[in-house]
């Protein structure tokens, strides 16, 4: 194969476009860290759930997904990339509409809200010329539906550059890559989250206005509302911090303060075990409590025990950086890091 690829790339430049699109695709589905998504796969599409979930690893599972079953592996697509958008505040817009539980939309009612949207975008860049609709549900192990979710390709203007073929002549001006706008609506919550990849604030604002209304069917405009904070003081207990399988210690290695009424007056607490303690002796207050200090961001350090030879024992160390207005970053993207990652956010997002 490797000595297929140079010449295939030179004498068939988009069957490899496609091979590589194909390939970065599966890997992306493959990852460890995207193991929750398979699980998924098999609750929503049971016909195909045992057979998946027999394959050993992720890459066996996904690669056989994509092989056997691409509605399914597009699904999980879509899913994947939707909710690895919804916890990153600045890409993610949020509302509040009216809950309907007994909400139910198929591709045939969507004509009014494409067109919206189609106009928008047409006002924004010129684009919009071409949009097409997905649809999927999520369910409960029940297989009653919870969320709805609507995703739009919208087509983009052309590029200048014009594509030629072998013999020099023009072949075809090709599309860049489309915009996607996705919408997610929890039916008994009435919670819906809003992305897309292009589009000014107030674009988003106003094709959630349409979505409400033709999608929905509401009169009631949706409310904007602010993305989760993370109550940061829940730092202080790290005891109270969950237990992941191998983690041997949680440790605060650094605070960032500033002082309620001037936020000028700030400072970074830095600590190799607790930072915690050491902004407790700058405040002079209890554990837990900062007086007119509030925490605005803080690095979280993951200790856990790793294996070497037969009775040696070694630590790795994996730091996840929080964010008071409820980001959470972290500098790889593997199994462990996320698990860490949400974990920390569900215990400083629950409610009290």
């Amino acid at each position: 194969m490797g000595a297929t690829y140079p010449s295939l790339a030179l004498e068939q430049p988009k069957a490899f476009g496609h091979l590589k699109s194909d390939a970065d695709r599966i890997g992306d589905l493959a990852h460890a860290s995207r193991d929750w998504v398979i699980r998924d796969v098999a609750r929503n599409f049971p016909r195909i759930g045992d057979e998946l979930l027999a394959r050993a690893d992720p890459e066996s599972r996904a690669l056989w997904l994509w092989q056997n079953h691409i509605e399914a592996f597009e699904w999980a697509e879509r899913r994947m990339q939707v909710l690895a958008q919804t916890g990153r505040p600045r890409l993610c817009n949020r509302y509040q509409c009216v809950a309907n539980e007994e909400f139910d939309k198929t591709d045939t009612d969507l004509g009014a809200f494409l067109a919206v949207l189609s106009a928008l975008y047409k006002d924004h860049d010129f684009s919009g010329l071409d949009v097409i609709p997905v649809i999927d549900w999520d369910l409960d192990e029940a297989g009653k539906r919870l969320e709805f979710t609507l995703h739009v390709s919208v087509s983009r203007p052309l590029t200048f550059e014009q594509s030629f073929n072998d013999q020099g002549e023009l072949d075809e001006a090709p599309l860049r890559k489309p915009t996607y706008w996705r919408c997610r609506y929890n039916l008994a919550s009435g919670k819906t989250d809003l992305i897309c990849d292009r589009g000014s604030q107030s674009l988003r604002h106003e094709s959630a206005n349409a979505f409400a209304e033709h999608v929905l069917g509401q009169t009631e405009p949706p409310v904007a509302i602010e993305a989760p904070a993370f109550e940061m003081e829940r730092l202080a207990d790290v005891d109270a911090l969950p237990h992941i399988d191998g983690l041997s210690e949680w440790r605060i290695r650094e605070l960032q303060l500033v002082h309620a009424d001037n936020r000028t007056e700030a400072y970074v607490i830095s600590s190799p075990t607790d930072a915690w303690a050491a902004a407790c002796r700058l405040t002079q207050e209890a554990r837990g409590e900062l007086g007119q200090f509030i925490v605005v961001a803080a690095k979280v350090e993951a200790l856990f025990q790793t294996g070497l030879g037969a009775s040696k024992r070694s630590q790795k160390s994996i730091t996840c950086e929080l964010f008071q207005d409820g980001r959470a970053q972290m500098q790889k993207d593997g199994l462990r890091h996320r698990q860490i990652r949400d974990a920390l956010a569900e215990v400083l997002s629950r409610d009290a």
